[in-house]
C-alpha cells in the first residue's frame, strides 16, 4: 500500500514539474526579448530612431537641453538621415 502511495505522491510531483516549467517558459522568452531590445536600443541608433518616430515633439526639446557633447552623432553607424538632431547617448545616460 505505501508503494502505491508513494507512486501517486511521484507522479504529482512530476506533473507539477512539468506545468511549472510549461508556465515558466513565457516569462523566459519575454524576458529575453525585452533584453535584446534593451542591447539594441544601448549599443545602437535604434532608440533615438524610435524616439524621433515616436516622439518627435522630445526629440526636439531634448535638441533643446541636451548639450552638444550628448548629442554628437546617431550610434556607432554615424547615421543622420533622421528628421531633426543626430543623437547618441554618452556612457552617462546608459549606466
Amino acid at each position: 500500500m505505501d508503494d502505491h502511495a508513494q507512486r501517486i505522491a511521484d507522479g504529482q510531483q512530476q506533473d507539477l514539474r512539468r506545468l511549472a516549467r510549461r508556465y515558466d517558459l513565457l516569462p523566459h522568452v519575454q524576458r529575453q526579448e525585452v533584453l535584446e531590445l534593451r542591447r539594441a536600443i544601448l549599443t545602437s541608433d535604434q532608440g533615438v530612431r524610435d524616439l524621433a518616430e515616436l516622439l518627435p515633439e522630445r526629440m526636439a526639446y531634448l535638441a533643446t537641453v541636451v548639450d552638444s557633447q550628448t548629442l554628437v552623432a546617431i550610434g556607432p553607424s554615424g547615421n543622420s538621415d533622421l528628421p531633426g538632431p543626430a543623437v547618441e547617448w554618452t556612457t552617462s545616460h546608459t549606466a
